[in-house]
């Protein structure tokens, strides 16, 4: 039995040496094997088109999307708290100089409260935006991982049933002929594969003795 090899299957990143895959064809070759069979798929365009990258690019867009929200919301606030502050800061400025000491004091300390409240606001936004960032990378990561797990399993079904020895990533390529690019394949069976799991209907819950 053949065996396998899929390389550079990661929807983000690639690291792949033609002379690497190159050596791994001469050794399938080498085992008694006869000629290596090698084939292409487009990693990127499998990301991109298939139904189960576009389900995964949708959970990336909707945390990024919260980011962006909180982001702009926090901003417009932090602008009034300034503004605020700044036109507290000229009045008193102008008029002090014409209020009693008590009066000068209770100013100030109304200026100092909101410039403490500004600060709170601003480390509170740091923190807030922070987090969701890490949130988003993290969500990132996870998709990157699950996503390249399940296109790797569509890439070794179809070469399983072509009895394919080497998979090459097409961006490492310079040139690929139409017959040995397998993206389409692996495509249908991707979304042939996501469709089924979506159909599927769920298990009923068993009855309570």
């Amino acid at each position: 039995m053949k065996r396998s090899s899929v390389f550079g299957v990661s929807a983000v990143t690639v690291v792949l040496l033609c002379g690497a895959g190159w050596a791994a064809a001469q050794q399938a070759t080498a085992a008694g094997s006869g000629t290596a069979r090698i084939a292409v798929v487009d990693v990127e365009r499998l990301a991109a088109t298939t139904a189960l990258g576009k389900q995964y690019a949708e959970g990336v867009a909707k945390a990024r999307e919260e980011l962006r929200v909180e982001t702009e919301t926090r901003r417009a606030a932090m602008a009034k708290l300034d503004e605020r502050l700044k036109q507290q800061q000229e009045s008193l400025a102008k008029e002090q100089a014409g209020l009693s000491p008590a009066a000068a004091e209770q100013r100030q300390q109304a200026v100092a409260k909101l410039a403490r409240e500004r600060e709170a606001y601003r480390q509170d936004s740091e923190d807030t935006l922070g987090s969701l960032q890490r949130k988003l990378q993290r969500e990132q990561q996870r998709i990157d991982v699950e996503l390249q797990e399940k296109l790797v399993a569509f890439v070794q079904s179809v070469t399983a049933e072509r009895n394919i020895d080497l998979v090459l990533d097409r961006r490492v390529c310079l040139a690929v002929g139409p017959s040995v690019d397998i993206t389409d394949d692996v495509l249908r069976r991707a979304d042939a594969g996501q469709a089924q799991a979506g159909t599927t209907p769920a298990a009923k819950p068993k009855p309570r003795p």
